[in-house]
């Protein structure tokens, strides 16, 4: 078994689901893992074919006719949500029968079995977790089949000895329950160990790609950056993020790219990649910045702010990590 990982390393929105397409288009793989998320995640691919979709629960590999989709590790299944998102790839001409398998070991949330205390409660939805085992009829009607780990991955190994898989995160190195900064952070883990978790061998991995984008988006009404910073204004009139679509409304925010963090979330990953997403919207805006041992640091041209890129992230990561300032240049 061949395993590439794709994972976030920063506040999230860095460009993860773009990166999952084109390797899932390009390399072989065979099955496609989402290990982490809940409805509030979601990835943002459009293809060649200018054809645009958002997936909030399912794996980027449904998108592709020819691969198995596993959903497991910590992620929340919000199961009338999940049933939404599936007849909304139906419609649109992509069926996941026999291609779609939920892990017993997800929790699952229903929206439909809310009480009505728990909807008036400070305006508030709650919505209790239960065990995908407790929905297992639900599943089934889906056409999902629910799967123990050691049963799923001794069925691929018989099936493919040479069984090639992407396991692709959602929410970023931020959020993590152990490493995250984000004030929000989740109980979950949204690192290379929620990820090997799943029950993959060490061994097999291959790439472990850790995703960033060329400045910051953090979601959520608390400011990280100083009022008037003109680059965060033009971000905001001019909407460049329109790929940005969640389930409940949130303020968005921008900051310059904290490049200490990110190589603490490269090395805390054990990246052999990583991939710098955006740089052509900092490029459109003409203004080169970012924090480096806590201090910004400016520059006049982006390529002078790329050569201080590479050189810290081989000093302070390794000197043998590739790096790369657009997704696809390097998985063509």
């Amino acid at each position: 078994m061949i395993v590439d990982i794709v994972l976030g390393c920063s506040f999230g929105h860095e460009g993860k689901g773009k990166v999952a397409y084109e390797l899932c288009k390009k390399r072989e793989y065979d099955i496609c893992v989402r290990f982490n998320g809940s409805e509030h995640a979601h990835h943002t691919i459009y293809t060649l074919e200018g054809e645009k979709w958002v997936l909030h629960q399912l794996p980027t590999g449904v998108l592709l006719p020819r691969m198995y989709n596993l959903i497991c590790g910590e992620s929340v299944i919000n199961i009338d949500k999940l049933s939404e998102e599936i007849h909304a790839l139906k419609h649109r001409g992509i069926t996941l029968s026999e291609r779609l398998f939920v892990s017993k070991s997800c929790k699952t949330i229903s929206t439909a079995a809310k009480t009505h205390a728990q909807e008036i409660t400070s305006g508030i939805e709650l919505e209790s977790e239960t065990r995908v085992e407790d929905h297992m009829d639900v599943f089934v009607k889906m056409g999902i089949q629910v799967v123990d780990m050691r049963y799923f991955w001794n069925m691929f190994s018989r099936m493919s000895p040479k069984c090639n898989v992407l396991i692709e995160g959602t929410r970023g190195f931020e959020f993590d329950k152990n490493w995250g900064e984000h004030r929000d952070r989740s109980n979950v883990s949204c690192t290379l160990g929620g990820a090997i978790d799943i029950g993959i061998n060490i061994k097999d991995i291959r790439n472990i790609y850790g995703v960033a984008s060329a400045y910051d988006i953090y979601m959520g009404a608390e400011k990280i950056y100083s009022e008037g910073e003109e680059f965060f204004r033009i971000l905001g009139d001019i909407n460049i993020d329109v790929d940005i679509e969640t389930t409940h409304k949130t303020e968005k925010n921008y900051n310059y790219l904290n490049l200490d963090g990110l190589c603490h979330a490269l090395k805390v990953n054990n990246c052999n990649i990583c991939i710098i997403n955006r740089t052509d919207i900092i490029k459109y805006i003409g203004l080169y910045r970012m924090f480096l041992d806590n201090k910004l640091h400016i520059f006049e041209k982006f390529e002078d702010m790329e050569m201080l890129i590479y050189k810290i992230i081989k000093q302070k990561v390794s000197p043998d990590i590739n790096i790369v300032f657009s997704y696809s240049e390097y998985v063509i």
